[in-house]
């Protein structure tokens, strides 16, 4: 039998590549924000007692870490509110949620990847949002898989990667940070490693991020020389940096769970970004 997934804010990076996809193996309707609010219930409902998903994947969300010190109540409508919407009508209809998770729910204060069981201690407003979304979820439904994923980036739309291009290619001076580690990840890896979790169906909380770890100057610096581009790129601390939001200094994520759970190790960062620029600038193969 053929899974049905429904997919929430499916024109989003990680959206549109999780649709295209599941979509080679799966009945697959991915919806904008227009076509399926998640903050209106009464159209979920609808929506999903119509399709009779097997799956809902959340792919809906706040993801502007500065903005969100600002707009407050917007980013948690959309990161808290919206996914127990999700949570208490798949939990009614009896499909299971899928949603993701940030490397922002902790605060950095270590020098060692994070695990599952690792205490959260948000150090921003976006990071308390994500916290209280898990939270709202594992409280509304039993049949629930949650990835805290980190550095995403893939396809058009808000990246650094694509932010290192474009200010490289204008020509601008890059002044990039040090002292902030985490684990790229590129949304096709995590997208290769959702479809298999959803086929095996795994539930539960787990990390899923590229392998390894890096700073962002150190990514940035590998994003130049993967694309052949010389630029002046200047390292910074994050002290010298003015943003509305505090960022974790270190917030890798260890995904030793999820990967013995499926016995697919994800691709190390470097790996993963050599795949996805041969495939988008150089129209290389892909992963």
């Amino acid at each position: 039998m053929v899974l049905k997934v429904l997919i929430a804010g499916g024109n989003g990076q990680l959206g549109r590549e999780l649709n295209k996809l599941l979509d080679r193996k799966y009945r697959v309707m991915s919806c904008t924000s227009d076509e399926m609010d998640i903050l209106n219930k009464n159209q979920l409902n609808k929506r999903i007692k119509a399709y009779k998903p097997d799956w809902i994947i959340n792919c809906a969300a706040y993801n502007n870490v500065d903005e969100a010190e600002i707009d407050r109540s917007r980013a948690e409508l959309i990161n808290e509110l919206g996914p127990r919407n999700l949570a208490e009508v798949a939990n009614e209809h009896r499909c299971a949620l899928l949603h993701f998770s940030s490397d922002y729910v902790f605060d950095g204060r270590t020098d060692k990847p994070y695990i599952e069981t690792d205490p959260t201690n948000p150090i921003n407003h976006y990071g308390r949002t994500k916290v209280e979304g898990e939270k709202r979820i594992m409280e509304c439904h039993d049949d629930y898989l949650i990835i805290r994923t980190s550095w995403l980036y893939g396809g058009s739309g808000r990246s650094f990667v694509n932010a290192v291009l474009a200010r490289a290619k204008q020509g601008s001076l890059l002044q990039v940070v040090d002292d902030q580690i985490g684990n790229p990840t590129c949304t096709l890896d995590l997208a290769l490693q959702v479809e298999l979790a959803m086929r095996v169906k795994l539930s539960g909380l787990y990390h899923c991020s590229g392998l390894g770890y890096c700073s962002r100057f150190d990514f940035a610096e590998k994003i130049l020389s993967l694309a052949g581009i010389s630029a002046d790129v200047k390292a910074i601390k994050t002290s010298d940096t003015i943003h509305n939001a505090e960022r974790p200094l270190f917030s890798a994520l260890d995904s030793q769970l999820i990967e013995q759970s499926l016995g697919r190790r994800m691709l190390s960062w470097e790996d993963s970004l050599e795949a996805y620029m041969k495939k988008e600038i150089n129209n290389g193969p892909s992963l």
